[in-house]
């Protein structure tokens, strides 16, 4: 399968949905709901850029000849599901944040990766707010490229180890209920040993960019609905960055994961230079080895 069409297939994706999300950001956004048996709000501008990212994906990968799959937060899922390649998308991660953006704050962001075999190949989100694109190739590295394609220059991703006594920041992105609280509470003071600052945008694709950029140390997940809302992890590995479930095991694909929607209970990432496995463990003796993630075990197979 052509490496270079999956890049331009991917980019295309997450740019069409973030000029959508900017497009439409002034305007009355109006509830809508995913399905019938969901009530997980989703905003009307997420639904047209799915709209937009649908036709261009069915039109472009049948003139390059892609048998594809397409798995989508916004939309029924679309394509050939025996196809090897897949791409999980969703249209406007960080749509939470409503009251905020619509005020012209922080805006969400569309994020979509190529799956190949349950490997993830390439990653990317666009972010109206900052007109850029952050991409991340499966044994090539990661970039940052310009949202409304002005100019030619593409910035190459590296970052520094974390400084383990610098106590920098972190970013969470955690659903709480009577579960979850205490095991939150508890993680939170321990992994304030490691990173004093904790922050959020209601984005978990945004949380694990500035990861991969060195704005943050750590990130901690337990809010994803999809594969689509962690799927540039790849990129963080790609920068050094370890990236796990609760249980230690590699998360930057969906193909180990327990659960229908490719997602997994619990990440955590951090950066080169903080000892990953032993903020797992207190990860893990706050949640449990057997914990199945903020929506309960009937999101498993």
């Amino acid at each position: 399968m052509d490496l270079q069409s999956l890049i331009e297939v991917v980019i295309e994706q997450v740019r069409i949905g973030a000029l959508t999300i900017a497009e439409m950001a002034g305007l009355p956004l109006g509830l809508t709901y995913k399905a019938a048996e969901s009530n997980t709000p989703a905003t009307a501008m997420g639904m047209r850029a799915a709209e937009r990212i649908r036709a261009y994906t069915e039109q472009r990968c049948e003139e390059l000849g892609l048998p594809f799959f397409a798995v989508s937060e916004e939309i029924k899922n679309f394509g050939d599901p025996a196809a090897k390649l897949v791409f999980y998308i969703d249209p406007d991660d960080g749509s939470s944040r409503m009251p905020i953006w619509q005020q012209g704050d922080l805006l969400p962001v569309t994020g979509s990766c190529a799956v190949v075999d349950g490997q993830t190949v390439v990653a990317a989100y666009g972010d109206p707010s900052h007109n850029e694109i952050v991409l991340a190739i499966k044994g090539h590295g990661a970039w940052i490229l310009p949202l409304d394609g002005s100019g030619t220059h593409n910035t190459f991703v590296t970052r520094k180890p974390a400084q383990p006594h610098a106590k920098s920041c972190m970013y969470v992105d955690a659903l709480q209920n009577d579960e979850t609280r205490i095991a939150f509470s508890i993680v939170m003071r321990e992994l304030g040993r490691y990173c004093m600052n904790m922050r959020t945008e209601a984005s978990c694709l945004t949380h694990l960019g500035r990861l991969m950029r060195g704005q943050c140390d750590l990130v901690l997940v337990h809010a994803m609905s999809g594969f689509w809302d962690i799927g540039i992890a790849l990129g963080c590995q790609e920068v050094g960055c370890k990236v796990t479930d609760i249980n230690g095991n590699d998360i930057s694909s969906p193909a180990g994961s327990p659960r229908r929607d490719g997602s997994y209970p619990l990440l955590l990432a951090t950066a080169p230079g903080l000892p990953h496995e032993e903020i797992l463990k207190k990860v893990q003796e706050a949640y449990g080895f057997d914990y199945p993630g903020f929506r309960g075990k009937d999101e498993y197979k």
